[in-house]
């Protein structure tokens, strides 16, 4: 494997759960923050509307960080963070 390229995605139940249990608490709080003192990474996103595909406008969003990514140092950053969460090499 290349340094920009990861190993395949597998699906985690656990990671699942504990993502819901969050969400859950967020939606209870009426919040939107990251959760502190977890090693998995969450990627929040807030609409001022209702749209039909959240997660695909989500997903458009996050890409747009592109902009700010340097494909010749890949690595995460504050800018690109999102980015990094959806992006294929």
């Amino acid at each position: 494997m290349s340094p920009t390229q990861v190993a395949k995605v597998r699906w985690s139940d656990a990671l699942r759960r504990e993502a819901e249990n969050w969400a859950n608490k967020l939606a209870e709080k009426n919040e939107n923050k990251h959760e502190s003192g977890k090693a998995s990474s969450d990627s929040l996103w807030v609409s001022g509307n209702y749209p039909l595909e959240p997660c695909t406008e989500a997903t458009k969003a996050f890409y747009e960080e592109e902009k700010f990514y340097d494909y010749k140092k890949p690595a995460w950053s504050w800018k690109a963070g999102h980015f990094t969460q959806v992006s294929v090499f």
